[in-house]
């Protein structure tokens, strides 16, 4: 006869111990990050900060550790929201962004990759110059060693190869008005090598870039005409197309990071959706461009993937938000290089927390930055241990405390609710197939939740629990069956 053992592991409202250290950036304005990058022994987060007359760009460098060892701001004379930045070899800081020539109200931080309706609007206002891109390099010591602004152009992606060139990606305003992706390479000492433009519909434009191992380029982005797809570049150092693929399956598709692993594979990371619901977006392709799977991602009515990352061993990182309303929460998940999810992270100050973009450091634990409110927006940037799940110590939770999970066989679930009140429960497989185990009242207390006469195989499961509007409870649950 086979019994099953369930491992419990808190993973939202106890994610302390899954948490490296926390670090909250306040210079008493309004501050978010867009974009982290990572070295062995330092990291580099880049946004904006917004005095309540304009923005300017942010940059701030910590240790692996979490300590701040410079913040920089740096004006260009105009609005100015700096998107993406990364290391290159000699730990040089590149930033990329772009400068808004309209002086607008200030925007979220997220709304960085609605750029094409924003920009729709700019243009038929009858000035495609409203916009150019900024980009800055900065020494160790955070001093600028030079900047490049290019005009029509709105400057997003950054990256760098192992000769310190510099690819800088994003859009071009053609006087017809439309977008055209662009992709600019830059000597280290700033001077242009070449620039190339391609049109593929009436609104391109280009997110986040990197480099593979090979020294090719590799930029995601969106092409819209009568519909949206991803779109994903592989470029030579030259500028030569290698090839392209693109991606849609729904009213909107958009690509925002890109990352490659240890074997060259190349992970693309967005969202999709329509007008009432987006989900995250994540594929794979190896070298050559074959699609090797896709996943999506539905927590809320809001689901928007802005950063992807990798560690040594390919798993895979996807950070962003996940909400409504501009109400949101960090979200982070991790895959398998196979594509199975292994873990769930969430933030939520009680307010608007919006997860901009995600790296990892050399031992493989993500950092994820972004924009957090609290009395105004500061950086938040959040480092977890990457080591968790299955590798964790696992420990059964007391039954007779209020609050705790416990599966008595694989049909039931035993629970503790602190509180009385109009519960919903949810439990999701790694695919993120939901299903309801309960929704209705429920006394403070314990109860016993019934999953089905075919209950449940052993695996990972997450559980979700929502008292009225409001999640109050999320673990991660492990079901393994013991002989």
């Amino acid at each position: 006869m086979r019994r099953f053992i369930l491992f419990i592991f808190p993973l939202l409202f106890t994610w302390a111990q899954d948490t490296i250290w926390v670090r909250r950036l306040d210079t008493g304005f309004d501050e978010g990050a867009n974009g982290i990058a990572s070295l062995p022994r330092y990291l580099a987060i880049a946004g904006f900060i917004h005095d309540g007359e304009q923005n300017d760009y942010l940059v701030a460098k910590y240790t692996q550790e979490g300590d701040t060892l410079w913040l920089r701001r740096f004006d260009g004379g105009y609005d100015d929201y700096a998107i993406s930045t990364t290391f290159d070899p000699e730990g040089n800081i590149l930033v990329n962004g772009y400068s808004s020539l309209f002086r607008a109200k200030w925007r979220k931080p997220i709304e960085f990759y609605n750029l094409l309706r924003k920009t729709l609007t700019f243009c038929e206002a009858g000035r495609p110059q409203f916009f150019q891109s900024l980009t800055l390099k900065l020494d160790s010591l955070g001093e600028v060693r030079w900047t490049r602004s290019e005009e029509n152009k709105i400057g997003i992606g950054v990256t760098t190869d192992r000769d310190g060139n510099v690819y800088v990606s994003g859009g071009f305003l053609t006087e017809e008005f439309t977008l055209d992706f662009w992709l600019q390479k830059y000597r280290p000492d700033g001077t242009t090598l070449w620039s190339r433009i391609i049109d593929f519909a009436p609104m391109d434009i280009l997110y986040r870039a990197t480099t593979d191992q090979e020294g090719n380029i590799l930029v995601t982005g969106v092409s819209a005409g009568e519909s949206t797809a991803v779109v994903l570049f592989k470029f030579n150092p030259d500028g030569e197309t290698i090839w392209v693929r693109t991606y849609s399956e729904n009213l909107t598709n958009l690509g925002i990071g890109v990352k490659t692993d240890p074997e060259n594979n190349v992970i693309v990371a967005g969202f999709v959706g329509d007008t009432l619901n987006n989900d995250f977006l994540i594929l794979k392709y190896d070298s050559e461009g074959n699609l090797l799977w896709r996943r999506d991602f539905d927590r809320a009515a809001d689901d928007e993937a802005l950063g992807v990352a990798t560690d040594q061993n390919g798993n895979i990182f996807v950070a962003g938000i996940s909400g409504e309303n501009y109400l949101y929460d960090y979200l982070l998940l991790k895959y398998s290089p196979e594509g199975a999810l292994l873990s769930q992270f969430v933030y939520d100050n009680g307010d608007d927390d919006e997860g901009g973009d995600v790296v990892c450091d050399a031992e493989g634990n993500p950092i994820i930055t972004g924009a957090s409110f609290a009395n105004n927006y500061d950086c938040l940037t959040i480092k977890y241990r990457g080591r968790i799940g299955l590798e964790e110590t696992s420990q059964f939770p007391s039954t007779s405390r209020k609050g705790s999970f416990f599966l008595l066989s694989k049909r039931k679930l035993r629970i503790g609710l602190p509180n009385e009140g109009d519960y919903r429960i949810d439990l999701y497989d790694l695919s993120g197939k939901g299903k309801k185990i309960y929704e209705g009242y429920l006394p403070s207390g314990e109860h016993t939740l019934y999953l089905g006469d075919e209950g449940l195989s052993s695996g990972l499961y997450f559980l979700k629990i929502r008292r009225g509007n409001r999640e109050i409870r999320n673990e991660r649950l492990i079901l393994l069956p013991k002989e």
